[in-house]
């Protein structure tokens, strides 16, 4: 549990008391060719089913033991919600007004001024921000003392909004949002088991490791994938393989995809309280392969 507090010398004042609980585990065989990880995160400890996390971590390592060769491409792609999470997290750092309206981001205009009202993504993707919903309960506050209100940055595709700073805000004639604390991407109507169903060919992916901004204006992000990746044909897994490093930005992960869970979960990017559900999506860029475990 935490209490956070914030004040000013102009007489605001703010609290805010939470509770957090998450656990992680990776699995590794014996022989150390296989390796599984799985997560679980929720606002109530009671939630938190350490044995069946550990048990899904363990058939990961087991599946995924001699793992076979296949090579780098563009591939259609079935994130579990970790690694939709990861990159996500990378567009929620992009959303901000400012470094769009200076030319810095993805979501600047060429030209000048933003993308706002632009459709980018699949009509799928709604995402979303309210920390007075019990799926992701945050801080009714920002950082900077401003109010924490329901917003909807992506509706059905089209960007429709940034956060503004007060300072920004000021300077550009808007309202003052805060940077948002919680963010939850909407479902879809499949389930995990549909998304794999419904993929010709493909690569399921457990998760991402050690990502990185590779350029802000195209959102390029470059990482690893790790703890399960595993090859689909004609809708079903058919053999564990290597992993992967990545370049590709969450945006055209976004703006290709065709399929997402109806369930969405708690990952534990933004202190755990980002909620996404596991998506399918076509052209990732597999860049290389990565011999690690």
């Amino acid at each position: 549990s935490s209490r956070s507090f914030i004040g000013s010398s102009t007489g605001l004042r703010g609290q805010y008391a939470r509770t957090a609980a998450s656990f992680t585990t990776t699995a590794r065989t014996l022989d150390g060719s296989g390796s599984g990880w799985a997560c679980a995160v929720s606002p109530r400890s009671v939630e938190i089913d350490a044995e069946k996390v550990a048990k899904v971590a363990i058939d990961k390592a087991v599946r995924c033991q001699k793992p076979k060769a296949l090579a780098p491409g563009r591939y259609t792609v079935i994130l579990e919600p970790a690694a939709v999470g990861e990159l996500l997290s990378f567009l929620l750092h992009a959303l901000d007004a400012r470094s769009a309206d200076e030319g810095r981001s993805f979501f600047a205009k060429p030209g000048g001024g933003n993308r706002i009202g632009e459709k980018l993504f699949s009509e799928l993707i709604t995402l979303r921000s309210d920390p007075t919903d019990a799926a992701t309960p945050g801080a009714p506050f920002s950082e900077d003392g401003l109010p924490q209100k329901p917003r909807t940055y992506i509706d059905k595709g089209t960007v429709s909004g940034l956060w503004y700073s007060r300072y920004w805000a000021q300077k550009q004639g808007q309202e003052a949002t805060g940077r948002p604390h919680v963010a939850h991407l909407l479902g879809g109507k499949s389930s995990t088991e549909d998304l794999i169903r419904g993929c010709k060919r493909g690569v399921l992916i457990t998760r991402f490791w050690y990502s990185r901004w590779v350029d802000p204006q195209s959102m390029l992000i470059t990482g690893l994938t790790r703890d399960g990746v595993f090859l689909v044909e004609n809708g079903q897994v058919t053999a564990p393989v290597n992993n992967f490093r990545f370049n590709e930005s969450p945006a055209t992960l976004l703006r290709n995809a065709d399929a997402l869970s109806e369930q969405t979960v708690l990952t534990p990017e933004l202190g755990g309280r980002l909620r996404v559900p596991a998506i399918r999506s076509h052209e990732f860029h597999l860049a290389s392969v990565s011999e690690a475990v």
